[in-house]
């Protein structure tokens, strides 16, 4: 008899359940959207939705379970550096504050000035950056205090394990996400908080994932139909979890192909960058940690270029337009720096008269691909860093083809696809497995090319091309010349 495991996926702005059984099949998955709060320039979210549409999705989840008492445990992967405030009872008392939100860039200055980017940074394994918790609580200690109130701060993980199970507990890699973590040690950094004043008392305490939270509330489980002796297991930031459902190792990397790309590496150390440009957090399993960068718009470059020049086609016939372009010296160049956190701006360079769809599409899909390498070059460059033999690439961006041959040519890689839909509910699921059953290979499939880690289908390989290669390693350099003629 199948044993099942729940995994929730809390995102930006969409909430996803997964169910796997105890083989790691996945058996029901179900998701919906949800929106976040503008006010006054600031961006919010209602935490109380978090929990509510988390309930809605395991239950439609379920529908397809035939006996529900044969699920035995639940996890959370969630997006990180979102926090929402707590009462005495754990109601929330305040909107929480989403990562996208800027209003902590104000506060930089003075983290700087008080404490030091680079100690912060050899602590944290952060560069100041406004989107982390500590900037965005000296702004609400400034302008809110009544936000300072509360008793307890909890990051959207957090919150729902404290729905299911009364207590509030976060893991490493959400931590590590609030510049009050200190990544080296694996504690909150009592030097950090008692410079900023931060209360420790109010932080969640820190368990490693995969390890149990707790037992489900009986009256949680009678609404959602399980069994009241399920088991809740500690998970993880969705990035770090869906890199574990990848079969992220030493020698394989991760890239995560969604409205951003996301690049993980894994450490048996913290591999600190002396430049400070490579964020480095905990990573989900004991002894481990991750170098992680990324491009805030991939698939939202590829997204813009068609909404604005080419609604009429569709990604795959733009692909396929694109191939007589492909390793081709046209002379054209994209920089895909379209967010509005991006410190230069998009551009194209290189355009002329004949410069038509076919040729600026494929400069959009090469621009990413080159900031993909270069990102990989400077993490590869850090004192301490390996060399990945292996790309897994996984996300709405790996359905193209084209997409994922141009990374193993300009990677100069192999690139393995992951089939699966949902990586961070899956990686949810298998901590929820390992929490369950013991150690996490029982329940993680093996990454190897015999033994594919996928969901009922087989995943592909692109191997790198030597002539395309040659080709792209000259086309990389004219992109980095172009990049500092325009940009300096």
């Amino acid at each position: 008899m199948s044993k099942y495991l729940i995994g929730i996926d809390l995102g930006t702005t969409v909430c996803k359940c997964s169910i796997y059984d105890d083989a790691m099949k996945l058996v029901s998955q179900a998701g919906i959207e949800y929106s976040l709060i503008y006010i006054d320039g600031h961006i919010e979210q209602d935490a109380n939705l978090w929990w509510e549409l988390s309930k809605e999705v395991v239950i439609k989840a379920l529908e397809k379970i035939p006996d529900k008492n044969d699920v035995k445990a639940i996890s959370v992967s969630s997006q990180s550096m979102a926090f929402v405030p707590l009462d005495k009872s754990g109601n929330t008392i305040s909107n929480a504050i989403s990562w996208l939100d800027e209003r902590g860039y104000s506060e930089l200055e003075q983290i700087e000035s008080r404490f030091g980017e680079r100690k912060i940074y050899e602590r944290t394994g952060k560069w100041l950056y406004g989107a982390y918790v500590l900037p965005k609580l000296l702004w609400l200690k400034k302008n809110d205090p009544d936000f300072f109130l509360a008793s307890k701060i909890a990051f959207p993980m957090d919150f729902l394990i404290f729905k299911l199970t009364g207590l509030l507990i976060t893991d490493r890699t959400i931590a590590s996400g609030t510049m009050m973590y200190n990544i080296v040690k694996n504690e909150w950094d009592q030097d950090i908080l008692d410079m900023f004043g931060i209360d420790i008392d109010k932080l969640p305490q820190v368990c490693l994932s995969a390890t149990k939270a707790g037992v489900i509330k009986e009256e949680i489980a009678k609404v959602l139909g399980i069994g009241a002796d399920v088991q809740i297991i500690v998970g993880g930031q969705d990035q770090k979890c869906a890199s574990l459902a990848a079969g992220i190792t030493e020698s394989v990397c991760t890239v995560s192909l969604g409205t951003a790309a996301a690049v993980e590496m894994l450490y048996d150390k913290p591999v600190m960058d002396p430049n400070m440009k490579i964020p480095v957090f905990s990573y989900l399993t004991e002894n481990t940690w991750v170098s992680e960068t990324a491009i805030a718009c991939a698939g939202a470059a590829v997204r813009w270029y068609k909404q604005t020049f080419a609604p009429f086609l569709s990604y795959d016939q733009l692909d396929d337009m694109a191939y007589k372009e492909y390793a081709k010296h046209n002379g054209i160049f994209f920089y895909p720096y379209l967010s509005s956190n991006d410190e230069l701006s998009g551009t194209f360079y290189g355009l002329g008269l004949d410069s038509d769809i076919a040729k600026t599409y494929m400069a959009v899909r090469e621009g990413i691909t080159f900031e993909i390498s270069l990102l990989m070059d400077m993490m590869k460059a850090v004192p301490g860093a390996k060399s990945p033999q292996k790309i897994v690439v996984f996300g709405g961006g790996s359905y193209s083809q084209l997409w994922c041959q141009l990374i193993a040519d300009i990677c100069d890689m192999p690139v393995k696809v992951m089939d699966t839909s949902e990586m961070a509910a899956k990686g949810a699921c298998m901590l929820a497995g390992a929490g369950m059953f013991g150690n996490l290979l029982n329940v993680n499939n093996d990454n190897s090319d015999n033994n594919d880690n996928s969901d009922n289908c087989d995943n592909t390989i692109y191997e790198p091309d030597p002539l395309n290669v040659k080709i792209y390693m000259q086309k990389k350099k004219e992109y980095e010349k172009y990049k500092k003629k325009i940009f300096g």
